[in-house]
């Protein structure tokens, strides 16, 4: 794929040949694909097709054993260990359970310190979350964790969103709530990647669409104008107002959604999109792992993994954020002696 001035202005992100094996295992098979900018971008395929491991490697977490990314005309893994000016979301994200909503937007605003708690407390509004609620994460349903990770990626106004099944968890209203919000998104010129096995998603916010499947990516849908959504399927007329956490549980457990090929990620893509080394954050999830006394199982194929252990695992994931702000605060107190 040549790399021209053109071609850099019209795409924000470039992926050229792509490929990515786990052992004998290739995820990842020469995938070829130009994203253009201010469009909103599907990627559909079953689990296992490679979605989320493209995801991270647009973003950083991963590379590639061949081929290249540009994102904004930069290579990712040469030119900068992670692209600036993204928000993401990998599957679900992790946050420390004992915080409350803002305070847990607070730490990770506090790495980049490009906002302040008013554009904090604004993103959580967007998202339908009531940003002086008093209770912990750790207390939230599934749904309310999901749409305070979309206000994450979008706190700090990015231009580019990544986002892998940013939905799950949400009821119907919610989630038609959410795709008004990512036209909204669009409308303001923000490019979406958007991974999702819901058609409703994908029929109504996706100006173009992909598949994966078994780590090759094909066209099925290129750029058909302007996407609206269907008449009821916005979630007006279902109540105003903030949730309140109140309600049932939306959707299916957390514990469901960990990532089986790096148990650790969805925690350390929250610090690695704002410029946490790896070596800081290795040394947190070593540290976890060590405690619970889980090591051996960060790169266990599914069948390896016991329930017992995704639940160790679940709890890890949130422990590493909180490792992580322990060894800030002592660098802190350190520095002041």
């Amino acid at each position: 794929m040549s790399d021209t001035g053109n071609e850099r202005a019209e795409y924000c992100i470039v992926v050229d040949h792509v490929s990515k094996s786990f052992g004998e295992e290739q995820v990842l098979k020469s995938v070829t694909r130009s994203f253009a900018r201010g469009k909103i971008h599907g990627i559909v395929g079953n689990n296992g097709s490679g979605k989320t491991v493209l995801m991270k490697c647009i973003v950083g977490f991963l590379h590639p054993d061949s081929g290249s990314i540009l994102v904004e005309g930069r290579r990712v893994g040469r030119d900068m260990d992670f692209p600036d000016n993204l928000g993401i979301i990998i599957e679900t994200p992790g946050f420390l359970p004992n915080r409350t909503g803002v305070k847990n937007l607070q730490l990770l605003a506090d790495l980049r310190k490009k906002i302040r708690l008013a554009e904090i407390k604004e993103s959580i509004r967007r998202v339908g979350l009531d940003p002086e609620m008093k209770k912990p994460v750790g207390k939230y349903s599934l749904g309310m964790r999901q749409r305070l990770g979309i206000a994450q990626a979008i706190m700090e106004d990015p231009q580019i969103l990544i986002l892998d099944e940013p939905f799950n968890g949400l009821d119907k209203a919610v989630a038609g709530n959410m795709r008004r919000l990512l036209l909204e998104l669009k409308a303001e010129g923000k490019t979406i990647l958007l991974a999702s096995h819901n058609q409703a998603d994908i029929d109504q916010l996706c100006d173009t669409v992909c598949e994966m499947d078994a780590g090759v990516m094909t066209m099925i849908r290129e750029d058909q104008g302007e996407r609206k959504l269907l008449p009821g399927s916005d979630g007006e007329g279902t109540g105003g107002g903030y949730d309140s956490g109140q309600g049932k549980e939306e959707g299916q457990t957390a514990g469901a959604l960990i990532s089986e090929l790096d148990l650790l990620d969805n925690a350390a893509i929250l610090l690695a999109g704002r410029g946490v080394g790896r070596r800081e954050r290795r040394r947190a999830a070593n540290q976890v792992f060590e405690r619970l006394g889980l090591t051996g199982v960060r790169h266990a194929r599914p069948p390896m993994v016991t329930e017992k252990q995704r639940e160790l695992v679940m709890e890890a994931r949130k422990l590493v954020l909180q490792e992580y702000e322990e060894t800030k605060a002592d660098s802190r107190r350190g520095g002041q002696r």
